[in-house]
């Protein structure tokens, strides 16, 4: 839901023209929650379900998401990464 137009123009050509059109912010959301939960360790899923709640202006449980990732025990080097970004954001979040 986030690419640019040459993402977009890209992924069209690549995956063909319905792919995209299928998206919405409400499957995203389905689907970031769902990998949210089968697996919870993971800070990425925590982060990215953040980030699309965010975008759709629901601060408070964009911040939930966001303390999650941050609090999840790093297992892979990107972890690290991920959980960082979840603190820069808990932290622009709050004022």
């Amino acid at each position: 839901m986030r690419l640019n137009r040459m993402l977009r123009f890209l992924a069209r050509k690549l995956l063909g023209g319905d792919v995209l059109g299928q998206a919405s912010w409400e499957k995203a959301e389905y689907n970031l929650r769902s990998a949210a939960e089968l697996a919870p360790e993971d800070a990425v899923n925590h982060l990215e379900l953040g980030m699309a709640l965010r975008d759709l202006d629901r601060p408070e449980e964009a911040r939930q998401a966001f303390q999650r990732a941050a609090l999840t025990v790093p297992r892979r080097a990107a972890d690290r990464r991920h959980i960082q970004r979840a603190l820069t954001l808990l932290a622009e979040s709050s004022g």
